[in-house]
């Protein structure tokens, strides 16, 4: 009789964790949707609009992709399987940074910083950009 409860109180235990896996599974779509809707919403205010600044199949893997956006100069380029969208403005002094493809650096030559853009080491601080891909399209915020 023991070992039967044991059974029954395995098997409601088991019942329970797939019940909340299950339950996990169908709200995680609709939950992760909202918070996009958050952001969107979050960007707007802040003034952020979105432009299309390139093809996905204009980057290379190796390479940084200049591109002026309005006003604003930004740097394209892909670092361990993310994509990024840099101001090409120093964010210390505001001038125009360097872009030295055969080493992957980036630099300020005003400040003697710089920044591998590949891995991410090196001292210079760069001002970002949220990024969208929609379909093949990427799009990059910039606040207006």
């Amino acid at each position: 009789m023991a070992e039967e409860q044991l059974n029954r109180r395995e098997f409601l235990s088991e019942v329970r964790d797939s019940l909340w896996q299950t339950v996990r599974a169908l709200l995680r779509p609709a939950a992760e949707e909202k918070l996009e809707q958050l952001e969107e919403a979050v960007q707007v205010l802040e003034g952020v609009r979105y432009v299309e600044a390139a093809r996905i199949k204009e980057l290379s893997l190796l390479q940084i992709t200049r591109k002026q956006i309005g006003k604003q100069a930004v740097l394209l380029y892909q670092a361990e399987g993310q994509l990024y969208a840099v101001s090409e403005q120093c964010p210390s002094c505001g001038t125009l940074l360097y872009v030295n493809s055969y080493d992957c650096k980036i630099s300020c030559l005003s400040c003697g910083t710089g920044k591998k853009w590949l891995t991410g080491a090196g001292e210079l601080s760069l001002r970002r950009h949220p990024v969208k891909i929609i379909r093949d399209a990427i799009y990059v915020g910039i606040k207006d």
